[in-house]
């Protein structure tokens, strides 16, 4: 046998390892909307925080270092076939700027459950507003 059908045997091998891995990997399951009310608080600047209410609307809450409170409320809907929440006119706040004013957009983001079971709403790759436990 030569090396090139060697080659093609091995190619074809790989094509259906990873076909089979693709078939075995789990769906993503939706996030119950029932867990998603209560309040977030992102993981790299506490004083960030979302009110997300039962009767889908939010409060979106940042308590800058002069001690002024930048604050929107707006409404929010949930995907679950896409696991993200679409916050209405959410405002991006910071120390450096002041509030951006209206925005008619919606900021849509990624919730999903970590491995301790906690629910988490992507910000960025590394940065989360996570949900506090409730005791």
């Amino acid at each position: 046998m030569d090396s090139s059908k060697y080659y093609s045997y091995g190619v074809g091998l790989i094509l259906v390892l990873v076909t089979v891995a693709c078939a075995f990997k789990e769906k993503e399951k939706p996030v119950d909307p029932e867990l998603l009310p209560g309040k977030y608080y992102k993981n790299i600047d506490p004083r960030d925080s979302i009110f997300v209410y039962s009767d889908k609307t939010y409060k979106h809450t940042y308590h800058r270092t002069d001690g002024t409170v930048n604050s929107q409320t707006n409404t929010w809907r949930y995907k679950s076939d896409i696991n993200h929440i679409f916050f209405e006119s959410f405002l991006f706040y910071n120390n450096e700027y002041p509030e951006s004013g209206d925005y008619n957009g919606s900021w849509p983001t990624k919730v999903f459950i970590d491995e301790n079971g906690g629910i988490k709403l992507r910000y960025s790759e590394s940065i989360y507003f996570v949900k506090v436990q409730e005791k």
